[in-house]
């Protein structure tokens, strides 16, 4: 019925008519947007009823009334951007996008819900949701009458929305699907942060998979560390705030070294620390320097404690060997005095000007 008023103004306003049976048009549209009400809410009772049915009847035409419902929704969309071309009010009716793919979208889960067959297809839906999402994205719905707008946001949101909704049984494969989804939209809009949400789900593969064989702390550490290393170097805010970009990276190379030092003390922490080192030589970076520096003391130091209270006679022959490497770096400062000041102004005149 709601089809049939829409298609009858529809006509009328073709022809340059103004009423029908006595009705003006917008009466006549308004009548059509009422029985699409009310038939979206006696649909959700009925699919209620219907999901909780052992032997649910009449399948295939519920499930294309429900189609129909958010076909009239996104073209009702349509004509009313058509109708206020060149207006900010057409902005306002994107609303009627967004409710016709919503309704469209819970036709598909419904389907699933009471159609047991479809369960073939379940561990490839999250690949399915990005296929036809990167499709939508890239269409050019302006040039078919739609505002791009509410189209583009449901693509981008829909893929993460269904890779949480199953996140109990998602397969690795469609992690990596998704987080490819992403990257491409931000290779597409040329904004870097919208890979943010694929580093997310490579993370959340990695530590999964990692989670699996070796249940270790140090992997979710590595991770969070990695990433906040990644924001650092590559979000434009940061580009233009060194200083900030310096504090990012001490926190985020500091992480991984906390966790290392906590949960696998000895030769770990180590080979993490050189690393920093080296890494911070190399590209001139004074936060891995800094963390790596301090994170090697820190494990230096850690080692001769437990050398000391397994050997309790070691103690005296560090505890001498520090006294005379003591004294004699105290000599060799206090000899060339000058120099080594003036060396070590030079140094740190060059490391003011690494990142």
């Amino acid at each position: 019925i709601a089809f049939i008023y829409r298609l009858g103004a529809w006509w009328y306003r073709q022809r340059k008519h103004s009423t029908l049976f006595n009705l003006s048009l917008s009466r006549v549209v308004l009548v059509a947007h009422i029985h699409w009400a009310i038939s979206s809410i006696l649909k959700i009772i009925a699919a209620s009823i219907a999901i909780e049915s052992a032997t649910p009847r009449l399948t295939l035409l519920s499930i294309a009334t429900s189609f129909f419902l958010g076909i009239y929704a996104v073209i009702q969309g349509k004509e009313q951007v058509n109708q206020d071309l060149n207006k900010n009010t057409s902005k306002s009716y994107d609303w009627w996008v967004y409710v016709g793919l919503v309704e469209i979208f819970a036709t598909l889960v419904y389907s699933r819900l009471i159609i047991s067959k479809l369960s073939l297809f379940d561990p490839w839906r999250v690949i399915f949701t990005c296929a036809i999402a990167l499709a939508i994205y890239q269409i050019p719905w302006q040039n078919l009458g739609w505002r791009v707008t509410p189209w583009q946001r449901a693509a981008l949101i829909t893929p993460a929305l269904m890779a949480l909704v199953t996140a109990e049984d998602i397969s690795y494969f469609s992690m990596i699907v998704t987080a490819l989804f992403y990257l491409r939209i931000a290779y597409a809009q040329k904004n870097i942060r919208w890979s943010y949400i694929s580093l997310g789900f490579i993370n959340w593969a990695i530590i999964r998979l990692a989670w699996q064989y070796n249940p270790d702390l140090i992997w979710v550490g590595g991770m969070i560390s990695l990433s906040i290393l990644y924001v650092a170097q590559f979000d434009p805010y940061y580009q233009t705030h060194p200083r900030q970009r310096h504090y990012l990276r001490l926190v985020g190379s500091s992480i991984l070294c906390l966790f290392a030092l906590f949960e696998q003390p000895g030769i770990v922490p180590g080979v993490i620390s050189f690393s920093l080192i080296f890494l911070g030589l190399g590209l001139r970076i004074r936060a891995y320097l800094f963390v790596g520096t301090i994170t090697l003391i820190l494990t230096a130091i850690y080692q001769l404690v437990i050398l000391v209270l397994t050997y309790s006679f070691l103690k005296w022959i560090v505890g001498l060997l520090a006294g005379i490497c003591s004294i004699a770096i105290a000599a060799g400062f206090e000899k060339q005095r000058t120099k080594t000041l003036n060396r070590l102004k030079n140094y740190n005149s060059k490391l003011q000007n690494w990142q």
